[in-house]
Formats: C-alpha cells, structure tokens, sequence
C-alpha cells in the first residue's frame, strides 16, 4: 500500500513556526522572554521515549541569533532542562507567541 510522506509538509510548518518566533523575540522582547510562573504554557515535545509534556519558563534566542532554545520545568526531578523547536510538536512553537 503506497502512503503519503508528509514529512516535508511538517518540516515547512515547523520552519515557519520557527521564523516567527525568532521574529518575535527579536522584535519585540529584546531576544529573551520569561512566561508568569503562576500559569505558564505548555509544550508537546519528543522526549526521547516518545511524546513528553512540560510548562515553559522562558525561551530565547542563542548569542548568534541563529538557534531558540526553550527552557521547560522538570516536574519529575526539579529544576528545568532545554529543548529545541525539533523536538516540539508542530503547532506548538508558534502557539507560545499567544502567551507572550
């Protein structure tokens, strides 16, 4: 049975999620933004064990401005830990830009 590879659809989606976001930062919170830690959002991601959940604390742009990086809560152990928009879920990303 043939299927569709939909792969380059959602990498498009997930690149376009990722130049907004990098729009954003830079325009608009001077490269770097912190989420209410009484309500932050959350994000799907591949946890490498399969699909993962976390609230966000802050997510901001590498020095280069080349690279997000955003930096989630760790429920299980305490503390936070870094993903990147490969790892997040398309739709995801860009639906933090509703939070800021």
């Amino acid at each position: 049975m043939k299927h569709i590879d939909i792969k380059p659809l959602i990498d498009a989606v997930k690149n376009i999620e990722f130049q907004q976001m990098r729009d954003t930062l830079k325009s608009y919170y001077k490269r770097k933004y912190a989420f209410n830690p009484d309500c932050p959002p959350a994000v799907e991601f591949y946890g490498g064990n399969g699909p993962a959940s976390a609230d966000v604390k802050e997510i901001r742009l590498s020095d280069d401005g080349k690279t997000i990086i955003v930096e989630v809560w760790d429920n299980a152990y305490g503390g936070t830990f870094e993903i990147t928009p490969d790892d997040i879920y398309p739709g995801h990303l860009v639906g933090l830009i509703d939070f800021m």
